[in-house]
């Protein structure tokens, strides 16, 4: 595992099949452009398809990360969902974001 370059997220997996996570800690950055640019460019890098993000450690995801998230999906990469929490399982149901985000139960 390891972290960018500027800490925002963590590195599971790189390729076509990306794996990234966050915590907590990393989350308190408000600055989407910062992330949705670090992570743009780690996806175009790896020529990703699937970004798959882990949320296990992640209590409550801010609306501008799921922003971010949707910009990914905008960019032709399928953006995965693992471990979300419940609150935000019904987050996603409500603003329908669950169609354009897949949800997964586990990794």
């Amino acid at each position: 595992m390891n972290t960018n370059d500027d800490e925002l997220f963590y590195t599971y997996k790189t390729g076509a099949l990306t794996i990234i996570g966050f915590d907590g800690q990393h989350l308190t950055d408000r600055d989407p452009e910062r992330y949705q640019d670090a992570l743009l460019g780690l996806l175009q890098q790896h020529l990703c398809e699937i970004l798959v993000v882990d949320l296990m450690d992640v209590p409550v995801v801010y609306s501008w990360v799921l922003g971010v998230l949707v910009g990914i999906h905008k960019q032709g990469v399928r953006v995965e969902l693992y471990h979300p929490t419940l609150t935000m399982q019904e987050v996603l149901d409500r603003t329908h974001l669950n169609k354009l985000l897949h949800v997964r139960d586990g990794l």
